[in-house]
């Protein structure tokens, strides 16, 4: 049953969101897998006028719950200052999603107002 919510809950937020495409990276996957997403992860584009930070604190005010994801680009946190490691290039997408991502939850618990309620915080924050 938790496998299917948390499909259901981010195929309605992915739904709901894909008209914000031109201010949101949305996931993206093979359609050849079968996914169970843990969240829904959202990446702000870049020159929107507004920044991650600006749309986190919306949805947090609104009780609206977000994380960062993860680590983002794991050399350059101050653990990993010491550790030897190989990089090809300047990683300029795991910068990019260390500054501008963020994920929201597809919690099996979700039930369809609150979804609604929270692609409306989207709606009201981007227009």
């Amino acid at each position: 049953g938790f496998t299917k919510a948390r499909k259901a809950n981010f195929r309605s937020l992915f739904e709901g969101l894909s008209r914000f495409q031109e201010a949101l990276i949305l996931p993206t996957w093979d359609p050849r897998a079968d996914v169970c997403w843990f969240a829904f992860p959202i990446t702000v584009r870049d020159n929107q006028g507004f920044t991650r930070n600006d749309l986190i604190r919306w949805l947090e005010e609104k009780k609206i719950e977000t994380r960062f994801l993860l680590a983002g680009n794991i050399v350059r946190q101050p653990g990993y200052v010491n550790i030897p490691h190989r990089t090809v290039g300047d990683l300029p997408n795991t910068d990019r999603v260390m500054q501008a991502g963020f994920f929201i939850g597809v919690y099996p618990g979700l039930d369809e107002p609150r979804l609604q309620y929270m692609l409306r915080q989207f709606q009201l924050f981007l227009g």
